[in-house]
């Protein structure tokens, strides 16, 4: 964790400087996620999760693919300082109030597949669902 917590040190203070319109500075930030991703190794942790969400969200932002460039980069800000938190053991993960832009809980009904269950998009249109 004292890797992390480096990271996230760095990125807190980069933070200080950024804003959504700074290019150069949101793919340093994005790269810093990517260290995040990669000192977890592991795709199931929900920092990790978090963080590669926070990333795709940057990505988007570079790219103009979202409504509001300002806001979904509040969303990554606020991010961090949770993540930070987490990381330092200040709170649990559970106590952060994640934007719905890099949440991690999927806010949609499952897709009921013809055997009963729970499919994938994928597979209801396999399935032939339309």
């Amino acid at each position: 964790m004292e890797e992390l917590d480096k990271i996230f040190e760095m990125m807190t203070a980069d933070l200080m400087t950024l804003d959504h319109e700074d290019l150069p500075g949101l793919a340093k930030l994005h790269d810093q996620f990517e260290e995040v991703i990669q000192a977890i190794n592991d795709e199931s942790d929900n920092i990790s999760r978090v963080a590669q969400k926070c990333a795709d969200l940057i990505e988007k932002i570079v790219l103009n693919e979202v409504p509001d460039r300002q806001v979904s980069f509040a969303a990554v800000t606020d991010a961090i300082t949770g993540l930070q938190q987490i990381v330092r053991g200040e709170i649990d993960f559970a106590e952060v109030a994640f934007s719905e832009e890099v949440s991690i809980i999927a806010n949609v009904d499952p897709i009921m597949s013809p055997q009963g269950g729970t499919a994938s998009f994928g597979e209801f249109l396999d399935a032939g669902g339309t």
